[in-house]
């Protein structure tokens, strides 16, 4: 099983390491087909004949019937976006278009009739978004960020070409310092689950044939021990929002982005595979630093697994998206690996400080007899005010076993 395992998942890293090394299409110029080109000629001469809303129809049609074809499909979108934002001043319409071409990957530079210059169909797009986007609040956070580097009059002229980077990181730092307090209050409450799962399975054994008792224990359970599962889920929730931003920030920033380079990436605007290799392979780390310890193998069996799959699913997921975006997103991962991991080791440290002495207090009570718990938690009792005391008997650890002759009701006195 073993073999099979680690075989199952250096299989998955096999398939990564082969998408990471196909070949990236070169951004060089492209030639338009003859019949999209001679399609894009007629349309130009009805807009210069004031017919230009007569051409979205045919647009529309040339772009369902080209969408094999990558440069003739970005070609034809370029023009009925700019008929859209320059002759029927739709800029809602407009800026769908231009969002869509901005995703272009591996286009070059197409010279398309009724334009006196060759053109960079995803570079034009992120020009014209960047004057939308300017006004946003975001934008000039990251704007903001990036001209205190580049006009810092100590490092400016050392930082200023990689502006945009430490902005990403500046603000990835920000927002994970916003979060902090949602990450911790989900990781005790995790934490706290975790050591009732023994009991719980205690109760799943017991009541397996009644499964409405089991409801009802299962939730006194919880009140005993302060246990709520919603409060693990709830800070994470609340967290998304807060880290969509991240996203949003870069994805208005990417005209300033798509002219800065870092290490290898020429642009940050476009995709790197390399990189989303790494950030999945951070992800791996990460499951393998901060993985909490599983209550029972099946459990364990699971974390594993996903410890394997989700780094693969996020690679497939990113591979597209602009290295500035992922870039962002491994500065965040390595800051939550880094929070998780010291908090887990003060949490062990906190239980090792706190395990009990053999012989001393019991349960909180000092030389009390042998019906303590030994520090452990509870199973709760069957009726209200201690009332049924023949199931408090699972209280305590099998090893203690009850004094000869002291029955459920002395132990109270």
């Amino acid at each position: 099983m073993i073999l099979l395992r680690r075989l199952r998942t250096w299989g998955l890293w096999l398939v990564v390491a082969m998408a990471a090394l196909l070949p990236v299409l070169p951004a060089s110029a492209d030639e338009l087909p003859d019949d999209t080109r001679a399609l894009l000629t007629r349309v130009a001469e009805m807009r210069r004949g004031g017919k230009a809303a007569d051409t979205v129809s045919i647009l529309q049609e040339a772009a369902g019937k080209s969408r094999r074809d990558r440069v003739s499909h970005a070609a034809v979108q370029f023009v009925l976006a700019d008929v859209y934002l320059h002759d029927l001043r739709d800029e809602k319409q407009a800026k769908g278009l231009y969002s869509q071409l901005g995703m272009v990957q591996g286009v070059g530079e197409v010279t398309i009739p009724g334009y006196d210059r060759p053109i960079s169909i995803r570079q034009e797009a992120f020009r014209i978004q960047d004057s939308y986007n300017r006004h946003h609040w975001l934008y000039k956070v990251m704007a903001a960020i990036d001209g205190a580097i580049s006009n810092n009059p100590i490092s400016g002229r050392a930082l200023s070409a990689h502006g945009g980077v430490l902005a990403i990181l500046l603000l990835t730092i920000l927002i994970k310092v916003a979060v902090t307090p949602l990450t911790i209050s989900s990781f005790r409450s995790m934490r706290e689950m975790q050591k009732v799962q023994p009991l719980m399975r205690e109760l799943q054994q017991r009541y397996k044939d009644r499964p409405q008792e089991l409801q009802k224990r299962t939730m006194e359970l919880y009140r005993e021990h302060g246990v709520n599962p919603a409060k693990g889920c709830l800070p994470m929730l609340l967290q998304m929002p807060i880290i969509i931003l991240l996203w949003q920030a870069i994805a208005r920033y990417q005209y300033p982005l798509s002219e800065e380079s870092f290490l290898w990436i020429g642009s940050l605007a476009n995709a790197d595979t390399a990189l989303a290799v790494i950030y999945a392979a951070s992800l791996w780390a990460s499951s393998k630093l901060t993985m909490m310890p599983a209550a029972d193998p099946q459990q364990e069996q699971t974390q594993k697994m996903m410890a394997a799959m989700m780094p693969l699913m996020f690679f497939v997921l990113f591979k597209g998206y602009a290295s500035g975006f992922i870039l962002g997103w491994l500065f965040f991962n390595i800051l939550t690996t880094a929070q998780q991991w010291h908090l887990n080791r003060g949490q062990a440290a906190a239980e090792g400080a706190a395990a009990p002495n053999p012989g001393g207090a019991i349960n909180g009570n000092p030389g009390s007899g042998g019906g303590g718990s030994n520090g452990q938690r509870r199973l709760p009792a069957s009726g209200p005010n201690g009332s049924g005391r023949k199931s408090a008997k699972l209280a305590a650890p099998r090893a203690i076993k009850r004094k000869r002759g002291a029955g459920p009701r002395s132990r109270g006195k």
